[in-house]
């Protein structure tokens, strides 16, 4: 491998990296919430939506909870 190569490779290396601790991150937020939420699901869902727009980069984002019979937003 030559410079450019290396180059490459670590900020390829660097950006996954990047990725994996915003994401394990966000599955630690999720589980706090769900620690101190138990048995509340709202603000579970609440965390869970806000983590998966800063994951995705994302701007608007809907939770459907399904009652048996409905979808509510």
């Amino acid at each position: 491998m030559d410079s450019p190569d290396l180059a490459t490779e670590l900020k390829r290396c660097q950006l996954e990296l990047g990725t994996a601790i915003e994401a394990r991150t966000a599955l630690e937020d999720i589980l706090r919430a769900m620690d101190r939420h138990a048995g509340d699901l709202v603000p579970i869902f609440d965390v869970i939506l806000e983590k998966a727009l800063q994951l995705c980069h994302a701007q608007i984002g809907i939770v459907f909870l399904y009652d048996g019979e409905f979808y509510v937003a």
